[in-house]
Parts: structure tokens; sequence; C-alpha cells
């Protein structure tokens, strides 16, 4: 694997403007370093504490034939392992999202098979040297109808009007509707600090429409639920819902929606994106009193045969109209394996908006862009070898630098293992001083 590594680090190359530069060597303060264990690991997301160390969150399966886990490490700020677990049940695990709780804690969000095929939302506490403190396995059913629950995101929350603290799970739920066109729901599952689970008897959290009546034709995602004061909580996803079709159903778009404390419509749905492309959200961030305070969405907009990378800026607090939208930004990226391609985003505490996604190249790449205040592109760089290398997350240090987080293939193309990797650049996406 030390050889892969070396080999790999000398063909790595760094592109700008479509311009290959060669990597400098790896050092304290700007490095590409590997993480997991044998077999193939997938980098999801990360977090930085305030003392600068990093934790960062994945998925591992050693073989085949193996069952995958969820993979956390603590990292040094030079990107050394200070310690690396993995956590599972039975079957297969599959890692999320991270956060910092307000305690400093560390909260995981994913999903779990509970049998091959249906999935629960699985919500993991550790303390910042790796203990488990506490778990819980949670999913959705009618009666003896178990759902496919898919988790993409968690926020820890505080007491709201009349539910306690928590946090809330968001992501979508599949296969309790009565009707055979309603492929998937909003799904939002609250729990309070304890990890029990607040359902309807409490409030109306589980989805955005109650699924037991139907539901909408089509699909709904709900990506991340922002809690915006005692009774109010923004919810953020994409849908392909067209109520004005005869079939209720069309183009996929960002979709928007608000919730009461105890899970009842504060608004009517909104959508953004383009007529025919489907525009499906990744990530949210909130922006910045510097630029702007709102929120940043990013993700893929995708025709028949290319794709971009969609950003849509919003302004806060939301209208629940047209006036949200501060700008959109649709980036070009090369067509092909759209259903593979991600976007992601963190808004500079100083300026600007970092967007990482991935691109085809020889297989997929990871291109990093730099936005201004505005949406204006100001550099751009594009990260790969001749494998599949794919974003997990990206994110800005206090000094400036970046922080480029995802997974990259070593050893070719077809027998190739992937791999997580961590590469900290300079504030101007470089491996250099």
């Amino acid at each position: 694997m030390r050889y892969l590594v070396f080999i790999f680090l000398v063909i790595v190359c760094l592109v700008s403007c479509d311009k290959k530069e060669s990597i400098s060597p790896p050092n304290e303060n700007y490095f590409l370093k590997y993480y997991g264990n044998e077999g193939n690991q997938i980098g999801v997301d990360l977090v930085v504490n305030q003392d600068g160390t990093i934790v960062v969150l994945g998925n591992s399966r050693k073989s085949p034939s193996s069952d995958q886990q969820v993979y956390v490490a603590k990292l040094s700020t030079s990107g050394i392992i200070l310690w690396e677990k993995t956590f599972g049940l039975a079957l297969d695990e599959e890692a999320k999202d991270i956060e910092i709780m307000f305690n400093n804690n560390l909260v995981i969000a994913g999903n779990s098979e509970k049998t091959k095929g249906e999935r629960d939302a699985y919500v993991l506490i550790l303390d910042q040297s790796g203990n488990k403190l506490d778990s819980v396995r949670q999913g959705l059913k009618v009666g003896s109808k178990e759902a496919d629950d898919n988790v993409y995101s968690i926020t820890e929350i505080v007491a709201g009007l009349n539910n306690p603290a928590g946090f809330i799970v968001s992501g979508s739920t599949t296969g309790l509707s009565n009707q055979a066109t309603d492929l998937s729901d909003a799904m939002h599952l609250r729990f309070d600090q304890n990890l029990n689970w607040l359902d309807d008897a409490l409030g109306k959290w589980k989805s955005r429409i109650s699924f037991t009546s139907g539901g909408f034709n089509g699909e709904d995602v709900a990506v991340k639920i922002i809690q915006k004061g005692v009774n109010d909580y923004y919810v953020f996803g994409f849908s392909n819902i067209d109520e004005t079709t005869s079939s209720g159903v069309g183009d996929f778009n960002f979709m928007k929606y608000g919730r009461t404390d105890v899970g009842e419509p504060i608004s009517g749905t909104t959508y953004v994106g383009f007529p025919i492309t489907n525009e499906k959200l990744d990530k949210v961030s909130l922006t910045s009193a510097q630029s702007g305070l709102g929120f940043l969405l990013t993700g893929i907009s995708q025709n028949a045969t290319d794709a971009d990378s969609y950003i849509v800026k919003l302004n806060s607090p939301l209208s629940w109209n047209n006036s949200d939208i501060s700008f959109t930004v649709k980036s070009d990226l090369p067509p092909g394996k759209a259903t593979l391609q991600h976007s992601v985003n963190f808004a500079s505490l100083t300026n600007g908006y970092l967007i990482a996604s991935d691109q085809i190249g020889q297989g997929l790449d990871i291109r990093l862009s730099k936005l201004d205040n505005t949406g204006n592109i100001l550099f751009e760089r594009i990260f790969g070898g001749v494998g599949d290398d794919s974003v997990g997350a990206v994110t800005e240090l206090s000094d400036g630098k970046i922080l480029l987080f995802g997974t990259m293939t070593l050893g070719g193309v077809v027998d190739g293992q992937k791999k997580i990797v961590l590469i900290k650049l300079n504030a101007q996406g470089k491996l250099a001083p």
C-alpha cells in the first residue's frame, strides 16, 4: 500500500484552467493523505474542532462480500491519525453526515440495514475520544409494513415551542404510500437528547404529508432541516412533483418549505430550478454576514447529455417566493455518469464560497471552485488520477487554508481500491505555500 500511495502521489495532477501542474511533496502545512482499512473506503464528511483537529467520516468495506461499516477517525492539524474506529450492526451501515454537538460531542447519522434492501435511520453519538455514548436505529412503518428509509443529514436543535431539544434527521422514505406512483416522501425523524423518537403522538415530524393517506406522486427528498427559532424550521430538499400535470410528475427541482415545532406546515412549497433539466440538492450551508446572511444550496443539474454544478444563494429569513433568491449559478461539468456526480459547498467566513464537485475526466475527478459573494468564479482546480475520484466535503480553516475531502482510486481503473483522501491546500486551492 505504501508503494501504491507513492506512485499515486507522483501521477496525481492539479489542473488550473485545463493545464496540469505538478503537485509539490506533501508536508505539515499542505498535504494529500489517505485513510481507512484494507478494501474499499469512501470519504463522506468531516468536521473541524476549535483546536484545529479534524474528524473524518467514511464507509469501510474490507472485501466485496463483507458488510460495510461506519469509519470515523480523528486527525491532528497535520493529518496524523489520533484515533480511528469502525461502528455498525449486523448488516450494511452507510454514514451520511457528521456534526459537532453543542456540548462538543460528535453526532453521526446514516442508514442501517434491518434486512437486505430495507434501511432504517442510524444515529450514533461519540465523545471526542471516539467512545460511543449512545445510538439508535429507527425506521418508519404502518402496521407490519416496513419502509425503506434513506438518511441525508442530521441537525441538532434547541428546545422548541412545544417539543424538547434534540435532533432532526432528514431524508426520504419509500414503500408506505398507498399509491404505486408515489415513489418516495420527504422524511423528518425527530429525537430528544436521549435519542427517544418523537412520533406523531407528540408532533407531525414523520413526513411532509401523511404517507398513510397516499402522499404525492413522484419523489420527495428532505436533504437538510435548519432551525430558525422556537417555532420555525426550514426544510430544503428536491422533488419532481408537478401538480399542474395530469400525472403529477415533472422534472426535479430544489424545493423548500417550512414546519412549525409540532411539524405543521408554515408555508407552501416553493421550487428553484429549470424546466426539463433535473436539479437535485446535495448540500446546504449557512452563509456569513460578510457575504449576506442566508443559505447556500448546491447540487447537480442534469439534462439528457450534460451535467452542471448548480448553485443557489437564498436570503434569510425566507419569504417563500422568488424574492428569496439572491443568485443562481450553473457551472458546466463534462457530460456522463450524472448519477454518480455530487456537488458540496462551504460558505467562507470572510469572503465568497467554496464549491467542490465531481466531474468527468479520466473517470471521475474532483473540481474545486471559489466564488465571490455574487457568484462569480474566482478560480478552479481539478484533482484526480486515472480511476474514479469523488468529493465528500470541503471546508475552510481559520487561517484561510482549504480542506478537500473525499475518495480516490489507487492501483488502476480495473483493479484499484477506493481510499479516503484528505487534501490540505492554500487559500488559492494549491498544494503549495
